[in-house]
């Protein structure tokens, strides 16, 4: 998975408020006609989001890197900045960066609908659809990205009937292949 197979979400309104300081979670949009696995990132650029959002990659994850230091953030600011990593990593496919990433913010039980949506798309990216559809349920039953995650838990179910079917045309290939032992 790339930039061009995900779809980066910004919230419209900010639903949670920590500190005094306004973090803004959420989705835009349902669908995305193109099919593409959809991620949700902040509405603020407090954390290097709006770099994301516009493709300069290297500059929103160095910022993001710096909220997300366990040692120097409280976990407001950490939390999201670890889930919005998790997002840039999966599009910029720095699978080992990506899934430290994303288990850090899953493992924090903060904002866990978009930490498992955001899990999922990485899932999605290295061909785990199984557990990249269990973090979309998860994603679902968790807060504020239950309909993001249920247009991606579609997507992600049709991916892996489409990639099972493509391993059964493979398989029967390969057996019909296969000369018959002579007796």
């Amino acid at each position: 998975m790339n930039a061009s197979t995900t779809k980066i979400l910004r919230a419209r309104r900010p639903i949670l408020a920590i500190c005094g300081a306004m973090l803004a979670f959420g989705q835009v949009a349902v669908a995305d006609d193109e099919g593409r696995i959809q991620t949700l990132i902040h509405d603020t650029d407090l954390y290097g989001a709006e770099d994301i959002e516009k493709g300069r990659y290297e500059a929103g994850i160095e910022k993001l890197s710096k909220r997300a230091d366990g040692g120097r953030q409280p976990h407001s600011t950490r939390v999201p900045a670890l889930i919005d990593l998790c997002a840039a990593y999966t599009m910029t496919q720095q699978h080992e960066k990506a899934q430290e990433a994303c288990d850090q913010a899953v493992e924090s039980g903060w904002y866990s609908g978009h930490a498992y949506n955001n899990r999922g798309a990485y899932n999605i990216s290295i061909g785990n659809y199984e557990a990249a559809i269990q973090d979309f349920e998860l994603a679902i039953e968790g807060r504020g990205a239950d309909r993001v995650a249920r247009s991606n838990l579609e997507r992600a179910r049709a991916q892996r009937v489409a990639m099972q079917q493509r391993m059964d045309q493979v398989q029967v290939v390969a057996t019909s292949d296969v000369p018959e032992a002579s007796e």
